[in-house]
């Protein structure tokens, strides 16, 4: 099964239009950076195509955006207001018009409408993107209406807000239950002596803590079943399983048991009384989607009826959010320059500033708007799963 394309489009007509270079930014060469910058950058100069950086002249106005020469360049021409260059898009790179539309919505361009310019969210007129239906969808969809109601301008808040939505509060209760990991797994019934516990160390090797390690993970003691395909070397995937914390005692000796049969994937449960207070308290990885699936089935069947707890941002595959389905890409440039590999820190960190944009232009749908542009990047938003296409960009790094 391959990940859905994304929804949004650049309009049919905008090789017609006229555009300009917002003043608010400034291309940087990557020569002529600061060293330190520089070092940040190093992955990226070893592209032939990375260029520089696209930075905000006031640091309030936006992000630092890594650029390939052919964006530079588009943008160096419409420092004089005009069309696209017609040799941009006649060199066959037609992905250029996808990159200036993204710009402008983003606010380094500017679009012609009437006898004035606009960029950002002023410059998306209509919204070609659906309600997304299912349960995983519509609590990602209030998370998003959450934030953008909020109204609040810092963009890592939001992002944080949305990370962390659906997490169960912390209380004294919680805390005073679970004091440390062994009282984790006392709770899930996987405590010495349990079948579970027995399971585990038959089967699996337990990675050995840190101080603060916010996790318990387990390794297979044994070479997985199935290897790593051509094609799809380092990108991850992983299944979420997520019960209400109070479902944990039933649900996670039967949870090790279904892994059990399925060659022991490496997995992690939250180490901690706020670990399995949020939504993704089991994680399990793999390296093939249909595997994740093949499993992820199988524990559907063997937990139904479980009470659930939700997490946004992540593909259903069932139970009314029961099981549900991620994938980190491969850890490219541009992941790296953001937030490591975790990719649902990603699209929150991305629909963030995106809401933020829209909340900056008095718009009333920021939070659609959000959803609008993050297609745009390649990100289906009713499964929230990237297209072949980003995901390879993800990998090679530059915008455009």
């Amino acid at each position: 099964m391959t990940p859905p394309t994304a929804m949004a489009t650049t309009p049919a007509d905008a090789s017609r239009w006229i555009f300009r270079a917002n003043a608010s930014w400034e291309v940087v060469p990557y020569d002529r950076l600061r060293p330190n910058d520089q070092a940040s950058l190093a992955a990226f100069a070893r592209d032939p195509e990375f260029f520089g950086v696209l930075r905000p002249r006031q640091v309030a106005d936006g992000t630092i955006k890594a650029i390939s020469r052919s964006v530079a360049l588009l943008i160096y021409a419409l420092e004089t207001p005009g069309i696209i260059p017609r040799v941009a898009v006649a060199s066959g790179d037609a992905s250029i018009l996808d990159a200036a539309w993204r710009l402008t919505l983003d606010g380094v361009l500017e679009v012609a409408r009437g006898d004035e310019f606009v960029s950002g969210a002023h410059a998306l007129t209509t919204s070609s993107t659906g309600i997304p239906d299912g349960v995983i969808a519509r609590l990602s969809m209030d998370a998003l209406q959450f934030v953008a109601r909020i109204g609040q301008a810092d963009a890592a808040a939001m992002s944080e807000r949305l990370y962390h939505y659906n997490r169960r509060p912390f209380t004294p209760r919680w805390g005073a239950r679970i004091r440390s990991a062994s009282d984790v797994l006392a709770f899930a019934s996987a405590g010495p002596g349990t079948p579970a516990s027995a399971a585990l160390e038959q089967h699996w090797r337990h990675k050995t803590m840190e101080r603060r390690d916010p996790w318990l993970s387990w390794w297979p003691r044994t070479a997985a079943r199935r290897t790593r395909r051509a094609g799809h070397a380092d990108v991850t995937y992983k299944l979420y399983v997520n019960p209400q914390t109070e479902a944990l005692p039933t649900a996670f000796p039967a949870f090790v048991d279904v892994l059990r049969e399925a060659g022991a994937p490496p997995f992690k449960i939250g180490a901690s009384a706020s670990g399995i207070l949020r939504p993704d308290k089991l994680v399990v990885y793999f390296t093939e989607r249909d595997a994740a699936e093949d499993v992820g089935a199988a524990l559907l069947a063997r937990l139904a009826g479980m009470a659930v707890q939700a997490l946004p941002f992540t593909r259903e595959l069932g139970g009314d959010g029961l099981v549900s389905l991620g994938v980190d890409p491969p850890s490219g440039r541009a992941m790296l320059m953001q937030v490591g590999v975790s990719w649902r820190q990603w699209i929150c960190r991305r629909l963030a500033s995106y809401v933020s944009v829209g909340l900056r232009s008095g718009r009333a749908d920021a939070d659609r708007f959000a959803i609008e542009r993050v297609a745009l990047d390649g990100i289906d938003p009713s499964t929230w799963e990237p297209s072949v296409a980003a995901l390879r960009g993800f990998a090679s790094g530059a915008n455009g």
